[in-house]
């Protein structure tokens, strides 16, 4: 067995420096109007397709997180839907404020209003 050619081990070591260097200059090269593919951000580009679909009225009623996931058919990363916790990321992005329903019939239920310039 021969010893470790110290080309060898050098040649694959590269700085942090370099390899940070190469990230951003591959960041950069992307183009500006990819779709991300994680987190809310995703889901931003998929509630406002389909709030444009919607009237100024339609708009200004009180949404459920799941009615948002079926009607702007949502899909998760790794599931066949989005966590919740993203989709109210997405939402309040979008200008959306949470609400809860106290009254009996509500059950304590959380809903979500359009709100803002748009309305």
């Amino acid at each position: 067995m021969q010893p470790p050619q110290p080309e060898a081990t050098m040649s694959t070591y590269t700085p942090i420096r370099e390899q940070l260097a190469q990230l951003k200059a591959f960041a950069e090269s992307q183009p500006k109007g990819s779709e991300p593919r994680f987190g809310a951000d995703r889901l931003v580009n998929g509630i406002g397709t389909w709030l444009k679909t919607m009237s100024q009225h339609q708009q200004s009623r009180k949404f459920t997180i799941d009615e948002v996931v079926t009607l702007a058919q949502l899909t998760g990363t790794y599931q066949a839907s989005p966590a919740k916790r993203e989709v109210a990321q997405a939402l309040r992005a979008l200008g959306f404020q949470s609400c809860r329903d106290w009254s009996v019939t509500g059950r304590n239920r959380r809903y979500w209003m359009k709100c803002g310039p748009g309305i």
